[in-house]
């Protein structure tokens, strides 16, 4: 369970303007003074003559945009970093969930006629074609394994907004679908999905549906359930980000599944993630996934629960004694 509000970092501009009769002093060179001679504008105390008889508010106005910087600095923002926009309004998460569901619905029907429909363009003249290595790669990406694979890891993110939306909308962000997850997590399915096309290229008799494909589905099934009823059952108590300060309403869940696992989200991540490689029957991704999976829990638990402890002290140490983690080799 992770708990605590994501930080953000965010400025606004407030534009005061004053009403006076006296004359604007040195102190106080604020081009909405219509009396105001100068203003700084770029480093530069630049005349305002030419608008010393205008005291309407569009002269004002004026002088006000002429004090500031022909251009504002641009900050670069990676595409893995969280948003810096403010959290959306709680009244506004009934709406923004039926937006989510009907833009859901509305994907699915799309993706189930797109393949149809590009073969009337496509698929028919590669067949005719002849190239073997053409036919290797459509029945690549023809394998169930890979368009299932798929279809998990878009409901696992579907998962994360609309159980935010529903249960804890008091932190919803535009990024709550959790697609923010780090270049290393876009990297290690990158790395999963490139290892599965290579073998089924040339040693396509692997990656057949076998055991190991419905063990996957089965871990893919469990881990969804169990961060689903995480996010669930913690409700306005989860968070996507540790907690390093404890707020008012947080309390500690012990609950429901929190009565059998101490941090069912990162169970049902773990699984998940593990269930996926499974399904598409990549060795080499179950023993990648595993190793920095487990590390990754491993160091985030331990951080995490010193803060729970600083938190909440004996009731959490008690909680921590009587209940596991369900993850393998972290007590």
């Amino acid at each position: 369970m992770s708990e605590g509000p994501r930080s953000r970092r965010g400025a606004v501009a407030h534009l005061g303007s004053t009403s006076s009769d006296e004359p604007s002093t040195a102190a106080n060179p604020h081009p909405l003074h219509a009396s105001t001679p100068a203003v700084v504008a770029n480093g530069r105390i630049e005349d305002l003559a030419s608008l010393e008889g205008d005291k309407s508010f569009d002269g004002r106005l004026r002088a006000a945009r002429q004090s500031l910087p022909a251009e504002q600095p641009k900050t670069k923002v990676p595409f893995w970093s969280p948003s810096t926009t403010p959290p959306i309004p709680p009244y506004l998460a009934d709406q923004v969930l039926t937006i989510a569901v009907t833009s859901i619905a509305l994907g699915i029907l799309w993706g189930f006629v797109l393949p149809r429909a590009l073969q009337v363009f496509a698929f028919r003249n590669i067949r005719q074609s002849g190239a073997a290595w053409a036919e290797n790669l459509l029945k690549t990406l023809a394998r169930p394994q890979l368009h299932l694979y798929f279809l998990s890891w878009s409901t696992f993110h579907i998962l994360e907004f609309v159980i935010t939306a529903k249960y804890n909308n008091t932190r919803l962000y535009d990024d709550s679908f959790l697609l923010n997850n780090g270049l290393a997590y876009y990297l290690a399915h990158f790395f999963g999905l490139v290892e599965f096309c290579i073998e089924s290229l040339m040693i396509p008799h692997r990656k057949v549906l076998c055991g190991l494909t419905y063990l996957g589905v089965a871990l893919i099934l469990v881990g969804h359930a169990a961060r689903s009823l995480a996010m669930v059952h913690a409700s306005s108590n989860f968070s996507h980000s540790v907690a390093w300060r404890k707020r008012p309403d947080h309390s500690l869940v012990t609950h429901g599944i929190y009565s059998i696992s101490r941090h069912p989200s990162y169970f049902g991540f773990f699984a998940w993630a593990l269930g996926t490689q499974l399904l598409l029957a990549n060795p080499v991704g179950i023993c990648l996934f595993t190793v920095v999976l487990w590390r990754f829990f491993s160091h985030r638990i331990h951080v995490e629960e010193m803060h729970l402890v600083e938190f909440f002290g004996d009731e959490y140490i008690a909680y921590k004694s009587r209940v596991g983690t369900l993850l393998p080799f972290i007590a």
